[in-house]
Order: structure tokens, then sequence, then C-alpha cells
């Protein structure tokens, strides 16, 4: 039975944009079938801030250190391969009335040149 749609999680999102991840190539073989079979893959906005919380965490506080430009190129990667599955299209790209991490969103506006209304 093919799968129509998959809502992908926060921690697999995070194995499959870490290459030296122990689940790395088994993570990316899995999204990769899902989509081979023609499954449409999701991402929503609060996977997007907890995976952004992970990436920029320092990694002496169970983190992986990258600066925001760095997790901000693993965002779009995600962003260009999957589908938003939002609360609204407006919250996320706006930020605002997010439950997301406010850390998050300023990191984002300034990475990307936006400003917040």
């Amino acid at each position: 039975m093919a799968i129509a749609s998959c809502l992908v999680d926060t921690n697999i999102l995070l194995r499959a944009t870490r290459r030296a991840d122990p689940q790395h190539q088994v993570v990316g073989r899995s999204l990769e079938r899902l989509a081979n079979d023609g499954a449409l893959l999701h991402y929503t906005p609060q996977n997007i801030a907890e995976l952004w919380n992970a990436m920029t965490r320092p990694a002496a506080r169970n983190g992986l250190g990258l600066s925001a430009a760095d997790a901000d190129r693993e965002v779009r990667a995600i962003e260009t391969g999957m589908i938003l599955l939002p609360d609204s299209e407006q919250v996320y790209r706006s930020g605002e009335e997010s439950s997301c991490s406010t850390a998050y969103w300023e990191c984002r506006f300034m990475t990307r040149g936006w400003r917040p209304r």
C-alpha cells in the first residue's frame, strides 16, 4: 500500500540534514523511497523551529552548534524539497502569532534580510 502523504518528524529532518548522524543513510533512503513512490512529504512551522533550535544550540548543550547562516541553508533545503503544512502561510512567513521560538524567527529575519512588521 502506497503512502499518499507523510508529515516528516523533526528528528527525521535533523538526521536527514546531518551526514555524520549514524541514521543519516537509512533516513535518506527512506525519504527518497517515499518520494519516489509518490508520497507528498510535509513539514510544519513547528518542525522548522525545533530543528533550528537543535542546530543553533551549542554542542556543549546537546546541540549542533551551527551558525544561523548554516542553519538557514539547511532549512532552505527542506523548504525546497518538502511541502509546508502551515498553521497558515501568513503566520509562517511573518513569524507573528506563532508558538515557535522567538529566537528562531529573529534569526530567520536577520539571515534572510526580512523585517518584521
